[in-house]
């Protein structure tokens, strides 16, 4: 439902978004990649979020202090 809402690029960014707890469907959090929903629900994700892994967001003091771009 992300990815055919436009709110997640993949299908495996989807599940990343659901698995770090960024995602709400009525206002719950969605807590299983796989949970159904009705088509109609309400369906946010939680803005602000730079990373969508936890690695990501541990190696950025090190990026930032060493001036490295991964990109």
């Amino acid at each position: 439902m992300l990815v055919a809402h436009g709110l997640a690029p993949t299908r495996a960014k989807a599940q990343a978004l659901v698995l770090a707890g960024d995602v709400r469907c009525g206002g719950l959090r969605v807590d299983k990649p796989g949970q159904l929903v009705d088509r109609d629900a309400d369906i946010s994700v939680r803005p602000g979020r730079r990373w969508v892994g936890r690695g990501a967001r541990k190696l950025e003091p090190a990026l930032l202090a060493f001036g490295l771009d991964p990109r």
